[in-house]
């Protein structure tokens, strides 16, 4: 996979809940790539990091691609995505 750098390994705590920082993933249509990205990064961050996806060409209320569904599934990682 890949390393989470140091400046997003943020920990969640009751003096410090507000979003610090944030995070943005963009492709064409924000059907397959980005929310893959958002999804996987979301999963190996902290829960007061901002985590989006995009896309340049989107089209409004579309769901995630089924295989980019499949493989978050088999590596354990919810998504409740709609473009």
């Amino acid at each position: 996979m890949f390393e989470i750098p140091s400046w997003l390994k943020v920990k969640n705590s009751s003096e410090n809940s507000e979003v610090t920082n944030s995070v943005l993933f963009v492709c064409t249509g924000n059907l397959c790539r980005s929310p893959y990205a958002e999804a996987s990064f979301r999963d190996k961050v902290s829960s007061n990091i901002n985590v989006v996806s995009a896309g340049t060409n989107a089209v409004y209320k579309s769901h995630m691609h089924e295989f980019s569904e499949e493989r978050l599934a088999e590596l354990g990682i919810s998504s409740s995505f709609t473009s």
